[in-house]
């Protein structure tokens, strides 16, 4: 998560994965190349097998189903803090829809990074909500490496929250 937006009242947080929807247009566009062929010919081309044929169009059609599918469910989520109103929104959108639920600041004691060790013992961390009654809440559905680049979005939703822990 970045800082987006930010004033003396609101902050707005996003998480949009823009290097994983190149990859899935990318796939879905390689993918059509070998299913456009497939089409035009109508059977397979001189000098190839029927075997080679298929196995094309096969490989075409799963790159173009993957492509799609990161282009239609890769989400994009949004924090949205409001000081005035001591709220917090946690929005996820994606091409099939937008779900999303709220809090009170004042239900949350910290924001925190959260580790979550691969089987190489290398960390993997996610931006979480650390409620008053000590349930952790993730803000994103995946985990990265970035550390440093999570950082300042913790530093300020630290600062928006009224019961966080200083330090």
């Amino acid at each position: 998560m970045r800082v987006f937006h930010r004033t003396r009242e609101t902050l707005v947080l996003r998480d949009a994965p823009d290097a994983l929807r190149m990859l899935g247009g990318f796939l879905a566009v390689a993918g059509l190349l070998p299913i456009a062929e497939a089409l035009r010919t109508q059977s397979p081309s001189p000098g190839t097998s029927s075997v080679e044929h298929w196995v094309l169009l096969a490989a075409g059609t799963l790159g173009f189903v993957a492509g799609g599918a990161l282009l239609l469910l890769v989400r994009t989520t949004t924090c949205m803090v409001d000081r005035t109103a001591g709220t917090l929104r946690v929005t996820r959108r994606n091409a099939l829809g937008t779900s999303g639920w709220g809090c009170y600041l004042s239900s949350i004691t910290d924001i925190v990074l959260e580790p979550q060790f691969g089987a190489d013992g290398h960390a993997l961390y996610r931006m979480t909500l650390v409620s008053s009654s000590g349930r952790r809440i993730p803000l994103t559905s995946y985990s990265s490496a970035g550390v440093a680049a999570q950082m300042p979005a913790v530093a300020a939703l630290r600062r928006f929250l009224p019961n966080a822990a200083r330090g």
